[in-house]
């Protein structure tokens, strides 16, 4: 063969391969137990690595398949060298064991589309409950075929019980925008049919599933549901609506008490369908006021339009000062037929001349012989003059409250408050606390800042005050909110974790949740997890118990943060050997961490013992994932390093 066409096929090879290959993608879900209660929702942790170099992973989508239910979620483009962890909540699932099966799509060095598929499982059992019926199922679940967006119809549920146990029951019709339930009891072999009248406000194709529950002690329990696929017919109707309202050729833009003024009253069409035969008929109930050209003709109002082709006529006689509605019946013609709808809007009549304020509205002075508005933007007026209220827009509260604006009052706020913003959510860490049996936003303000210890001085030895998170302390977003009286807890005075991250999801961007609680009880984190911190906890081993409570924040953090094992020993807790911090053995350890040795990085070694167990090797005498409340340790550079790892996904 010729050298030179060799070379050429070589050459047009090696630029082909990358158009065809996937990228270099890590994709992993985990969950943080095996299995659940049917009252429990899912939670799903995802992990992405890109090991490119050169090319990022674009139009990233996750379908996460469950038996028959499908969950689709939108991800941001994932950079050459860039991980991504994400904690997804997905609904109850009725009793059985589950395969989820994850589908990445995203797309590669061209554009075009590839798919991963990663597995995980996971059971869901009924709790040891006497009363809890188990053999309670959906047997048909039926819709009309013609669905219309706005027009009610009848849905039929039947359900059947094949146990030994009645049971007391919710049955719920959901889908993306409509939610409707209906309490319902079956008697051991009854078979109920049920009916609901359901409204979708919304058209398009929508997955629709009835759902059925048991409520055993005011706790709902997931038995079973049935899905269906609903298209949802478009309702093009017209809309009219009242535009605006201008005086005709009128010099001084008043009514008076004694006027013949002419009216154009705008109509505007805000519906999906155009309005025809278009009639307006003006009236009024005063007798002072009269209306002597009552009707215009609209004839037709296209959609988005606003006309008004003709103007009416009123004449005042003698008339009060003061404001008075006038009556519109508005008659038109669309798809759906002849309508007829009434609007009132309001006239002011002013005096001619004045010559003090009472011959003036009550919200008016007299000035210049003209009666003029008072300016009372946030206030009311008693006697003419603008009385101030407290607060009339949040900007006039402290950082903590809201104005209420039924009462003009400051109030403290409720729900997600910002206590350090460095930026987008996007790119920064964030870091929500839930306080639970806190009385004031401020008492939880308080905590916050000790425990989170943004300057690393304040005493409190909080995340802030120890390396790597010092250093990286503005790649965090802090944000609080009160629970209140929201949280059960159990008997140990552990909060329950189901109220606390329902109540920590109204911080949607939160990547972390911290649990403060005043209780006391042994605190604990999931790894890569939500975490529960009793800030009322008594730590042996510790002097000033306020020197304290930071530094059980950063031990436990470590597990919720960047998953860092236990380095202490404990009797009956069994033996967990995890990356990085805590291998099986030496040879391993070696592996994870021996290039800081050969390096003589100070404090770093092979020490006996950690995730519990003897035999179990970590890397430093002691730190703060073994004895925290020794202040002048720190994490050392085994798990700053890991820690840096995961900080360094942030900006």
């Amino acid at each position: 063969m010729n050298k030179t066409i060799l070379i050429y096929m070589l050459i047009t090879f090696t630029l082909i391969i990358p158009l065809v290959l996937a990228l270099n993608i890590e994709f992993n879900i985990t969950l943080p137990k095996s299995s659940f209660y049917p009252n429990e929702t899912i939670p799903i942790n995802v992990s992405l690595t890109n090991r490119e170099f050169r090319f990022a992973a674009k139009n990233l989508s996750l379908e996460l398949k469950i038996g028959q239910r499908n969950y689709l979620f939108k991800f941001d483009d994932l950079s050459a060298g860039q991980s991504l962890m994400k904690s997804l909540t997905l609904p109850e699932q009725p009793s059985g064991t589950y395969v989820i099966r994850g589908i990445l799509n995203y797309s590669g060095y061209v554009g075009e589309t590839v798919s991963l598929e990663t597995y995980n499982s996971f059971d869901v059992k009924f709790p040891e409950i006497k009363r809890l019926p188990r053999n309670i199922y959906i047997k048909s679940f039926d819709l009309p075929i013609n669905v219309t967006a706005g027009k009610p119809v009848d849905a039929s549920v039947t359900i059947a019980n094949n146990g030994t146990i009645a049971g007391d029951l919710i049955l719920k019709i959901d889908s993306t925008n409509v939610s409707f339930s209906q309490e319902a009891h079956l008697e051991p072999g009854e078979i109920k049919t049920i009916s609901l009248s359901i409204n979708f406000p919304n058209a398009g194709l929508s997955l629709v599933e009835a759902k059925v529950y048991a409520v055993v002690d005011n706790i709902k329990y997931f038995l079973n549901y049935l899905g269906k696929n609903v298209y949802v017919q478009e309702t093009k109707l017209a809309k009219i609506v009242l535009d605006k309202i201008e005086l005709v050729d009128e010099s001084d833009n008043e009514i008076n008490q004694d006027d013949t003024v002419k009216i154009k009253v705008y109509l505007k069409n805000m519906g999906e369908f155009s309005a025809s035969s278009v009639t307006g008929a003006l009236s009024s109930s005063v007798n002072s006021i009269i209306v002597s050209k009552q009707t215009t003709d609209y004839k037709y109002i296209g959609i988005g339009d606003s006309t008004a082709p003709d103007s009416f006529e009123i004449q005042t006689t003698n008339s009060e000062v003061g404001r008075y509605n006038l009556n519109l019946d508005v008659t038109y013609t669309d798809l759906s037929g002849t309508h007829t709808i009434g609007f009132l809007f309001p006239i002011d009549v002013k005096t001619n001349v004045c010559k003090v304020n009472t011959d003036c509205a009550s919200d008016e002075k007299c000035e210049n012989s003209k009666c003029v508005k008072i300016s009372c933007s946030c206030g009311y007026i008693k006697d003419r003059e603008c009385i101030s209220y407290q607060c009339c827009s949040d900007s006039q509260c402290s950082a903590l409250e809201t104005c209420n604006l039924q009462l003009h009052a400051c109030v403290e706020k409720s729900g997600c408050i910002s206590v350090i913003n460095n930026g987008d959510s996007k790119y920064k860490a964030d870091i929500v606390f839930v306080g639970d049996g806190y009385t004031s936003n401020q008492e939880l303000k308080d905590d916050v800042s000790k425990l989170v210890d943004y300057d690393g001085s304040n005493g409190y030895n909080g995340i802030m005050s120890v390396e790597p998170f010092k250093f990286n302390k503005n790649k965090f977003n802090i944000w609080m909110i009160k629970a209140g009286n929201s949280i059960r807890h159990y008997d140990n005075g552990e909060p329950y974790r189901e109220d606390s991250l329902r109540i920590a999801a109204q911080c949607s961007m939160a990547d972390y949740q911290l649990i403060i609680s005043k209780r006391d009880f042994r605190s604990y984190c999931f790894f890569a997890g939500d975490c529960y911190i009793s800030v009322g906890e008594k730590i042996d081993g510790c002097g000033k118990f306020e020197e304290c409570e930071g530094r059980l924040v950063l031990h436990e953090f470590g597990h919720g943060f960047a998953q860092l094992a236990d380095e202490y020993t404990e009797t009956g807790k069994g033996s967990y050997p995890k990356y990085p911090n805590c291998a099986s053995d030496t040879i391993i350890a070696s592996q994870w961490w021996g290039d800081l040795i050969n390096q003589g990085t100070k404090n770093i070694g092979y020490y006996d013992g950690c995730s519990y167990t003897s035999g179990n090797i970590r890397p430093t005498k002691n730190s703060i994932m073994r004895m925290h409340w020794v202040l002048t340790d720190t994490y050392y550079a085994v798990n700053g390093r890991h820690i840096q790892s995961i900080l360094n996904n942030y900006k």
